[in-house]
């Protein structure tokens, strides 16, 4: 979502588990068409929603920012560099 955010398009939802968890859940769906209206889209980026390198490097250590890698299991640990220089997490950075 932050990619279409970058790109100054914030409204945007998706459905979290997809389409077959909306519907094991017996949320409502509607069968019948749309007719939406037609729109033109023009990206304007959203430099703000970029987290840089100096902008990681200076909140490594602040403590109102937290950082998350959501990398494999290998690569947070080290053990899957993927050809990276530097294998590894973040310090400071919360796994998921």
């Amino acid at each position: 979502m932050r990619c279409l955010s970058y790109f100054g398009h914030a409204n945007v939802r998706f459905l979290d588990g997809g389409w077959s968890r909306w519907l094991a859940e017996g949320r409502p769906i509607v069968m019948a068409g749309s007719n939406p209206a037609p729109a033109t889209f023009v990206p304007h980026v959203d430099e703000s929603q970029l987290a840089t390198a100096d902008y990681v490097r200076a909140a490594i250590d602040n403590p109102d920012v937290i950082i998350l890698d959501v990398r494999s299991d290998g690569e947070w640990d080290g053990s899957e560099g993927r050809g990276n220089p530097r294998a590894g997490h973040i310090p400071g950075a919360v796994h998921l």
